[in-house]
């Protein structure tokens, strides 16, 4: 595997036969923005490259990534990157067990997070939901709440294109869908981090670790799928579902009382 690293704000491109856990993993460390597996169209390469010009993060000196190879060359495990583990036992388990009912629905997802398309699907597109908004997934704070439902719009999103489209646009749509997470991940932690900080939340530390958490595993998925797009089906939409239920319902909540006290 090889890349060249640009200035501090240009992205980086991998271009590889080697779609490898551990490939991916070491991509991970070293701040790649995107993975594209060989060989790849001029036309694909072209696009991507315009996309990323518009989304990328920042990136350390060059001289951050040598000295971090020469130390540690390509140590990764296929679940680890930079010493830390991207996804623990209990968190896999966890993301094979999310079981959010879809409401009103004439299709039901399976245990593996898989939808199973139906034979007459509705043609009421409200009735294509995964997930509707509740009162009970309100954080206190209207600008968090309609942030939140951005997300929610993704992963109704990505389970019709899952369940209804079948055709030879799927890759670009879920590529389209994956652009909107990135984004909505960028926006909302951006938000969400001000207002807290704002607000003094005594668990303001904590909360932003979780996020710099969150973005690295979303990344490694995002990755996966993108060596494997076969994967936005399965492993995206049970991140999807995994990071709404584990982190807005159950995690974003507890500073719910917090905020709204504060008003």
């Amino acid at each position: 595997m090889a890349a060249i690293i640009y200035a501090t704000t240009h992205p980086i491109i991998i271009l590889t036969a080697n779609a490898s856990k551990a490939v991916i993993s070491e991509c991970i460390r070293f701040d790649v923005d995107a993975f594209m597996i060989k060989p790849v169209k001029k036309q694909d390469l072209e696009n991507r490259v315009k996309q990323l010009s518009k989304h990328t993060k920042a990136k350390k000196p060059p001289q951050f990534y040598f000295e971090m190879y020469q130390s540690d060359p390509a140590k990764s495990t296929e679940f680890e990157h930079n010493g830390a583990v991207v996804f623990t036992e209990e968190e896999q388990q966890q993301i094979e067990c999310i079981t959010e009912p879809v409401e009103e629905t004439p299709i039901a997802p399976d245990t593996l997070g898989d939808v199973k398309a139906s034979p007459q699907p509705c043609s009421e597109p409200k009735d294509r939901k995964f997930i509707r908004w509740q009162e009970k997934y309100t954080v206190g704070h209207q600008e968090l709440d309609n942030s939140n439902k951005q997300l929610l719009a993704i992963i109704n999103d990505t389970y019709e294109a899952i369940a209804y489209h079948h055709d030879d646009d799927d890759k670009a749509d879920f590529d389209a869908l994956a652009q909107r997470f990135r984004d909505y991940i960028a926006s909302h932690f951006l938000l969400e981090e001000d207002i807290l900080k704002a607000r003094a939340y005594p668990k303001y530390k904590e909360h932003a670790a979780i996020h710099q958490r969150l973005a690295r595993q979303a990344q490694y998925v995002l990755l996966q799928c993108q060596a494997d797009p076969t994967l936005y089906r399965s492993e995206f939409f049970k991140f999807l579902r995994y990071w709404w239920i584990h982190h807005v319902v159950h995690e974003d909540t507890k500073y719910r009382d917090f905020l709204v006290q504060g008003l």
